[in-house]
């Protein structure tokens, strides 16, 4: 893959344009260690395929309407999460990588019928995505602080109330991030990734978690 287009190879030095039969003459030609020498001709009649990196680090081709959800931002501004990564709005159909970080290209465009646009598709961002987790089945507890306010427990981790529907951690470490929301009962969001070791609790006979 070269510029997001794809190569087949002809021998062992030379490669032509994947939709060759479909009548696209672009060629490149490598050098033995893997390096292009020649790319004067990687000139295409076509838009590139879309591709997405999985996990293990092996590309797909999206063929079909790319799936994505609408959440909140901290600041209740809405962003697109489309494959772990997040998008904020940069336009009416235009959206941009969240995380701001200055050498993150990443960006996508929506179509008329509300579809990620799979040619103006750019998912080559430089970092890892936002560990957050939505679901309605986090099983939590309450237990109190040392000063008899609720806290949410997950994990060992305890999290105390900021606003009506948000909670962060209640170490209230400067570099500790980790946060989620509630909403009726239940665990909407949860990034339950911390900077420190969960405290202990043990259950007494009366049911009660102490804090060790």
């Amino acid at each position: 893959m070269v510029n997001r287009f794809t190569f087949a190879k002809s021998n062992q030095r030379r490669w032509y344009c994947s939709k060759k039969t479909k009548g696209c003459k672009a060629r490149i030609i490598l050098n033995d260690d893997g390096t292009i020498l020649d790319a004067r001709r990687n000139v295409h009649n076509h838009d590139p395929p879309v591709y997405t990196q999985l996990s293990n680090g092996l590309y797909v081709r999206l063929t079909s309407p790319l799936a994505y959800e609408i959440v909140k931002s901290q600041r209740g501004k809405d962003l697109l999460l489309v494959e772990g990564y997040t998008y904020a709005r940069n336009g009416h159909y235009r959206w941009v990588c969240s995380t701001h970080h200055p050498y993150c290209k990443a960006k996508l465009k929506l179509n008329m019928e509300g579809h990620v646009d799979l040619k103006y598709y750019y998912n080559n961002h430089i970092h890892e995505p936002k560990k957050i987790f939505h679901s309605n089945v986090v099983p939590y507890e309450f237990v109190q602080s040392q000063r008899g306010k609720p806290l949410l427990l997950i994990n060992g981790y305890t999290f105390s109330q900021s606003s009506a529907t948000q909670w962060i951690c209640s170490l209230r470490l400067s570099d500790c991030k980790a946060r989620l929301k509630y909403h009726n009962g239940v665990v909407t969001e949860l990034y339950n990734e911390h900077t420190h070791y969960p405290r202990r609790y043990i259950t007494t006979m009366d049911g009660q978690k102490v804090r060790l």
